[in-house]
């Protein structure tokens, strides 16, 4: 079983949880706190080093700024990790 852990930015509560997708590969998944049915956040980076409650806060002060996480029908942000810059950007598709 993996645990979520609890994060609270700028006032709004979520939801965090790091899974090995396939090694070294791994995915944050964020849900805003009493909706977990679809993440509001995923990332994926092979540095399983760089997830930290202080990197996820930062993620999600980036998300924040591109979708409004209480906003109903949102889409998953969808980010990468950039590993030069120290920070996760937007993924490009």
């Amino acid at each position: 079983m993996k645990k979520t852990r609890d994060i609270t930015v700028n006032g709004n509560e979520y939801v965090w949880l790091v899974k090995e997708v396939f090694f070294p590969e791994h995915k944050l998944n964020v849900w805003v706190k009493g909706k977990k049915g679809k993440p509001y956040i995923e990332m994926v980076t092979d540095h399983l080093d760089i997830i930290t409650p202080k990197n996820v806060a930062e993620t999600i002060e980036l998300a924040n700024t591109m979708i409004e996480p209480d906003h109903e029908g949102y889409k998953t942000v969808m980010l990468s990790w950039d590993r030069e810059n120290q920070k996760a950007v937007k993924m490009e598709k």
